[in-house]
């Protein structure tokens, strides 16, 4: 899925399933409702992705399985123009953040890529809102995660974490024609090569200069000025 080979991300998350199945492990078929979710997402398809988080909770119905499968809703609800779904995942996943009694053995016993943390949630959110239009939330949500990366040990930290996150910040300040705090929100991204790897930049850059390419920047310097150094990062650069 990383490499965008998602019919082959499918293949597996199927063969997965299948062992869950034989297993009867609830937990880790509600990791891969959400994964396929996920695949069905950037595979451009987030009506098939909302259902399947959705299916998912129902095999685990609390937690922070059950929180990872409310914010892959959401963004898929989000980019599907649903304002009113995208709020109640959303709400509905900080409910479940806020009443966990127990850790949940995959999730939180196990962790590392099966881990969903409170920076990961809050860059959903993110993500989320920008999509239906409330900037403002969006970078709120984005400001979070920002902070609680910057608490995290080197060892805990998601890989692009903090790059994915500036992302959907920019998105934000753009959307309220905050050019300035925009530059310095992606500032840290395409400043250096190191931020290459992350899953979806190269697809995330070229949304932002399409985005500052629109009549609302075409006549501002400043705008072309970013636009050329967001081209310039190797991401696109080899494009």
């Amino acid at each position: 899925m990383e490499l965008g080979c998602y019919g082959a991300a499918a293949e597996q998350s199927r063969a997965a399933w299948v062992y869950a199945e034989i297993i009867g492990h609830n937990g880790l078929k509600a990791w891969l409702r959400g994964t396929q979710a996920l695949i069905a997402f950037w595979s451009g398809n987030p009506r098939e992705a909302a259902h399947l988080a959705n299916a998912g909770r129902e095999h685990l119905r609390h937690g922070t399985g059950f929180v990872r499968l409310c914010n892959i809703e959401s963004r898929a609800w989000a980019h599907l123009g649903d304002v009113r779904e995208t709020q109640k995942v959303i709400g509905m996943g900080h409910h479940a953040r806020e009443h966990v009694t127990e850790p949940d053995e995959l999730h939180d016993l196990v962790g590392g890529e099966f881990a969903f943390d409170e920076a990961r949630q809050s860059f959903c959110n993110a993500g989320a809102w920008v999509q239906v239009g409330k900037p403002a939330l969006a970078i709120e949500a984005a400001e979070r995660a920002l902070r609680l990366y910057a608490t995290d040990t080197e060892r805990n930290r998601r890989y692009g974490g903090e790059a994915s996150t500036r992302l959907e910040m920019t998105d934000g300040y753009l959307a309220t024609r905050d050019l300035d705090a925009a530059d310095v929100a992606l500032d840290p991204v395409i400043s250096t090569s190191a931020t290459a790897g992350v899953a979806h930049l190269a697809t995330r850059l070229a949304d932002i200069c399409a985005t500052l390419d629109t009549p609302l920047y075409r006549n501002s310097r400043e705008a072309k000025e970013l636009a050329e150094r967001i081209r310039a990062h190797p991401a696109l650069a080899t494009g």
